[in-house]
């Protein structure tokens, strides 16, 4: 908290005003309306005491307390409307430069001037009250009293002090009350009942202005952690951007290092110096080392910095898992370790990120082979959806060390391994599971891990592989479907038979109105429109379906010739694609786009998306 002599800052002052404010919307809002109500019930209590007399005098009384209550409403009205002083960029309120006690000074009077003026006109009467012959009059005074205390203990919760000084008025008329309609049989009793109702008061309305001061400081420490978070996050993602952006002049040297020392090494195996060709293998297999360590970091940080997009295609699931088993053999040479392969005769043609899965594979083979020094490495894949969609399991079950429990609870952690020990013996950056976490969610799936110390680890990757839906489409509205609106029939029919060689449906309109007809009858996956049409534009069309509450969620792809992205963005384009379109680029788009609206209208509580092209930080 900022001391009372500092100059006031621009956090410190959003927090006085806040505090302010919600004094005054507890007090002068809603409940303003009703007090001025009441104020009309007090004023026929009192006229009433009175017994008729002094009509003048209270009509005199009435007409102020009423016009003091309408002119507090119409002050905190005015404050709401119009907002407070704001502080300007140099520091400044009002053209001065102030302290945080001149400023808690000024707002406190704002509150204190008006609340104990009106305090004192409720509770004036009841002095005069409590003069009046026989019970009526002092009675009605208490109960007057008794109004504005329960007022005090409820809504003068600025500062604490504010109770101490606004009850001065009230407490000393319900006891001169209560004393008037006492006798000296049970006047000690009427007076305990005062001081027993002033000190209740007091404690209500303390606890309050504590519970609001706790929440204005609350709101501070919010406020500070969001900041520091925000400058956290910042410097967190320009040091991943600045080590993504380092790649080429990290890997340039180092390639250099590698190519060059392998020419040696050929060199020295020419002239069969033995101890050279040692030497420069030693060179070759650092530097190939430190290459894997800062593809690891690169990766990493691209990820973290969210600039690494997935490339969806179709491939061939053998083929990938032969290709990471094949990498990783030399690696096993010099090992008493087998490797296994077991899949299904028939794989189904997978839709994804056949480098990114590569990856996956190659870092759970390579940390398999790294901690397994005898048995055998085996890898098992199977075909089980997720999600609703079409998956793919692969395990990667070895009989190396394992893990505890204690280990596999950080081995998805950034920079770190199962064990300390770990690091020095086997060497490593500790960033091939968390990238591999991280890569298959990019991808829609999930990585999961089941090891015993001792007795080795299974990996299971579990993603999407968005197999193809062969011709069961046929002539079936429930199936995928592709609304293509252009008028250029040529463009469609190449888009067309693209979308059926992967098993979707295509519906084509010449005009948005045809579009819509078509919409009418039957809800598409996916839109794919071009922005110049005949009679109304793409862009009117985007405008209109997007107002729509039925037709809002369809995702749209503008194809046109247009460069003007944001244009089509900010008309609610879910994507935009400017002609000529590359096929692959097309392809990966619509299988992301228009099976992650089918999958969402069938399982509203599944997973949203099969495939992700941007990825998102991992909490």
């Amino acid at each position: 908290m900022a001391s009372s002599r500092d100059i006031i800052d621009a956090e410190t002052y959003r927090n006085e005003l806040f505090a302010l404010d919600l004094y005054l919307r507890r007090t002068s809002t809603g409940h303003a309306k009703v007090r001025i109500v009441g104020s009309l019930a007090i004023i026929a209590l009192v006229a009433g005491g009175f017994g008729g007399q002094y009509l003048p005098w209270v009509t005199l009384w009435a007409l102020f307390l009423i016009g003091c209550e309408v002119l507090a409403y119409r002050n905190v009205s005015n404050y709401f409307r119009d907002g407070p002083i704001p502080m300007a960029d140099d520091g400044s309120i009002d053209g001065r430069h102030v302290t945080v006690g001149a400023v808690r000074m000024i707002l406190y009077a704002h509150v204190l001037v008006p609340t104990i003026l009106l305090t004192i006109a409720y509770c004036a009467p009841c002095f005069f009250l409590a003069q009046m012959p026989g019970s009526t009059g002092p009675a009605i005074g208490v109960m007057v009293c008794i109004v504005t205390l329960l007022n005090i203990a409820a809504q003068h919760v600025y500062r604490t002090s504010l109770p101490f000084i606004s009850i001065i008025a009230p407490g000393l008329a319900i006891l001169t009350c209560l004393n008037a309609i006492s006798n000296p049989t049970n006047q000690a009793y009427f007076l305990g009942f005062g001081v027993f109702l002033i000190i209740l008061t007091l404690s209500m309305a303390v606890a309050g202005a504590k519970t609001q001061t706790l929440l204005v400081e609350a709101r501070q420490e919010a406020e500070i952690e969001a900041i520091a978070r925000q400058h956290a996050d910042e410097a967190n993602r320009a040091k991943s951007q600045f080590l993504a952006n380092m790649s080429h002049e990290l890997r340039t040297p180092l390639n250099a290092i590698i190519g060059y020392s392998e020419m040696m090494q050929e060199d020295a195996e020419m002239d069969g110096r033995d101890a050279d060709v040692d030497d420069h293998k030693r060179i070759i297999l650092a530097g190939k080392r430190l290459l894997l360590n800062i593809n690891d970091i690169l990766d990493f940080s691209k990820i973290e910095a969210g600039r690494m997009e997935a490339e969806i295609g179709q491939f061939d699931l053998r083929d990938m898992i032969n290709d990471a088993a094949d990498t990783i053999r030399p690696a096993l040479a010099e090992k008493n370790v087998e490797l296994k392969i077991t899949l299904p005769d028939q794989l189904p043609a997978a839709w994804s990120d056949q480098h990114k899965l590569g990856q996956c594979m190659l870092n759970l083979l390579s940390n398999a082979a790294k901690f397994t020094h005898e048995g055998c490495i085996e890898i098992e894949g199977r075909v089980e959806d997720i999600a609703g969609f079409a998956g793919f399991v692969i395990e990667v079950r070895d009989t190396g060390i394992g893990m505890s429990k204690e280990h596999l609870s950080r081995i998805f952690q950034p920079f770190s391994q199962a064990d300390s020990t770990f690091t020095r013996k086997y060497g490593g950056t500790g960033l091939g599971l968390v990238i591999t976490e991280r890569l298959i969610g990019l991808l829609g799936g999930t990585i999961s891990v089941h090891s015993e110390e001792g007795k080795g680890s299974i990996f299971r990757l579990h993603f999407p592989i968005m197999t193809q839906l062969g011709n069961q489409c046929e002539g079936n509205d429930d199936c995928h479907i592709v609304l293509v609106i252009d008028d250029d029939r040529d463009a469609f029919e190449l888009i067309a038979r693209d979308l059926h060689s992967i098993g979707i449906t295509t519906r084509h309109a010449v005009t948005a109105e045809e579009g819509r007809q078509i919409m009418a009858r039957n809800t598409p996956d996916l839109i794919i429109l071009d922005m110049h049409l005949p009679g109304e534009n793409g862009i009117e069309f985007l405008k209109s379906i997007k107002a729509n509450a039925q037709t809002a969620d369809i995702p749209v792809i503008a194809h046109t010739v247009d460069s003007d992205r944001q244009q089509s963005l900010d008309a609610g384009a879910t994507l935009h694609l400017t002609k000529p379109t590359p096929r692959e680029t097309l392809l990966a788009s619509v299988v992301r786009l228009a099976l992650h609206t089918s999958a969402r209208n069938e399982m509203s509580h599944a997973e949203p998306s099969a495939i992700r092209h941007k990825s998102r930080r991992t909490a």
